[in-house]
């Protein structure tokens, strides 16, 4: 039932103090994670209970994105990350991005997270 998923939710969007993009947000109440093909690698994308941990751990790099969010990773130190949005202070933004942890880079994925897993 994917209502089950909405407390973990809300409880992130909370701890963050901003809501997370809709499409992803659709995409946790569907799955609440899993595996997704991304740029030719497999990335695991964080069931919404464990995307807190996995961010804080993430925020200890310095290169990692201010306010980021980690909401997956492909077990080599790469995350899939949303950044706050610019224009509205209580959301991320809805670009997906890969922060690639040996430079620091962000690279846009896909326009939401829809757009990034089709693109695949």
């Amino acid at each position: 039932m994917p209502d089950s998923n909405l407390p973990a939710i809300e409880s992130v969007e909370a701890r963050l103090a901003r809501k997370l993009p809709s499409a992803f947000r659709d995409f946790l109440l569907r799955s609440n994670g899993g595996e997704i093909e991304l740029l030719e690698l497999s990335w695991e994308v964080t069931p919404a209970e464990k995307i807190i941990p996995i961010t804080d751990d993430a925020r200890k790099w310095p290169s990692f994105p201010p306010g980021g969010v980690s909401v997956g990773d492909d077990g080599c130190g790469n995350h899939l990350v949303f950044i706050p949005s610019a224009q509205d202070t209580d959301s991320f933004a809805p670009p997906l991005y890969v922060w690639w942890h040996e430079g620091g880079e962000l690279e846009m994925v896909g326009a939401d997270f829809n757009a990034a897993i089709f693109r695949g």
